[in-house]
């Protein structure tokens, strides 16, 4: 039986293998474009995370979505894992928008993953599991440490 934190997840894979497979018509219309946001068409800040430049960006972001839903589900923390990614996809793009005015397109999930991902570490050393909280939070500031000099940089993923 399908329980309901696991009916939202499936159907907010089953939206983002949608919007992949239109690929691009899908990634030309939703993406996060600075002068269609400035020009009203503000639910860009949410649908360009949706979409992805290819089928390896897509796969690593629906992979890293389902691995960190896998953790939530099996410390009973399934729904303020969904409902992290659904409040930090406006807030990603708005911050985006807000914050850095020089990048005028980006598509992908990665940025709210890792926002979900910071959640959910938190969620879980709060929660008693400091250990999987705490190399969840290690594993993932490794990473950006990791990408932030150049060594294992994925930004051309999401971003052009």
């Amino acid at each position: 039986m399908i329980r309901k934190v696991d009916a939202g997840f499936v159907s907010f894979l089953t939206l983002c293998i949608c919007l992949q497979v239109l690929q691009s018509s899908a990634v030309i219309d939703l993406a996060y474009q600075r002068i269609s946001i400035e020009q009203g068409v503000w639910w860009r800040l949410v649908s360009g995370q949706l979409v992805h430049n290819n089928l390896y960006h897509f796969l690593i972001n629906m992979a890293g979505m389902a691995a960190l839903y896998g953790i939530a589900r099996s410390n009973n923390l399934g729904p303020e894992y969904l409902l992290s990614i659904v409040v930090l996809a406006p807030v990603v793009g708005l911050a985006i928008f807000g914050f850095e005015p020089r990048l005028v397109y980006y598509v992908g999930l990665s940025a709210a993953l890792h926002g979900a991902a910071i959640v959910l570490g938190v969620l879980l050393c709060r929660d008693a599991n400091v250990t999987q909280g705490g190399l969840l939070l290690v594993v993932l500031a490794g990473k950006l440490i990791f990408e932030w000099f150049g060594l294992g940089d994925s930004s051309g993923l999401a971003s052009r």
